[in-house]
């Protein structure tokens, strides 16, 4: 999969049901590949509309392409929501921070 996202311009993740949380756009960030997702399940969460990548409406096959388009059209707006998208996902989602948050949960799970 590292090969795959090291020659992507861009990452689709269409879901069309409400993934819980996918790794998907997560893996993506890691790459600084902006994603363009659906507004649905988890993938909000990951992908951060206009900052990390963009979201449309799922099932919205217009949309969708119409957002690729955009982005493989305007490599300016593609590097900088990919810069975003990495650093954000070290922020929010790094080993370290999965780990403390997961622990600071349990604690309070034992209180």
């Amino acid at each position: 999969m590292e090969q795959l996202y090291a020659l992507s311009d861009v990452v689709a993740h269409p879901a069309v049901w409400p993934e819980p949380f996918s790794r998907v756009p997560l893996e993506a960030a890691a790459f600084a590949r902006p994603v363009v997702g659906t507004r649905i399940g988890g993938t909000p969460e990951a992908v951060e509309d206009k900052s990390t990548g963009l979201l449309v409406e799922r099932s919205d096959a217009p949309a969708l392409a119409h957002a690729l388009e955009e982005l493989l059209a305007n490599g300016e707006l593609r590097l900088s929501l990919g810069r975003q998208a990495s650093e954000t996902v070290l922020r929010k989602f790094s080993e370290d921070r999965v780990v403390a948050d997961l622990l600071a949960a349990y604690g309070k799970a034992r209180s």
